[in-house]
């Protein structure tokens, strides 16, 4: 079986070491970048089976980087990770989110959600 691999979008560094430890327990493997236009040049060089992003990122547009991701791929799943509540499912079907974390999270229902996107058992 492939090692299954998560690219990490987010500008807190303690979230991106956190993630990692978290899906490093579960066999998973993860890039990471610290603003969009670096998250699509490591997918560019290294691909994955899924993205986390976060949806704030400081002098970076999260809208900017889903048209762009989802023009290079249709078909890799994308959670957005936010503290905002209340946003728009059309919005989200729009912008071709998968799925929504919102943070702060429980490592449980964290880890159920990417386990299923990357139909993990």
């Amino acid at each position: 079986m492939n090692k299954k691999k998560v690219l990490i979008i987010d500008d807190e560094i303690f979230i991106i070491d956190l993630i990692k430890d978290i899906l490093s327990m579960e066999d998973i493997d993860c890039i990471s970048a610290e603003n969009f236009e670096s998250g699509i040049e490591l997918f560019t060089k290294e691909g994955c089976d899924l993205v986390l992003a976060d949806k704030n990122i400081e002098n970076s547009s999260f809208e900017n980087f889903m048209e762009k991701f989802r023009s290079m791929n249709k078909n890799i799943p994308v959670v957005l990770m936010t503290g905002e509540r209340g946003i728009d499912d059309e919005e989200l079907e729009k912008a071709g989110i998968n799925e929504v974390i919102y943070k702060p999270f429980k490592m449980d229902s964290f880890l159920i959600a990417i386990k299923g996107l990357l139909e993990i058992k």
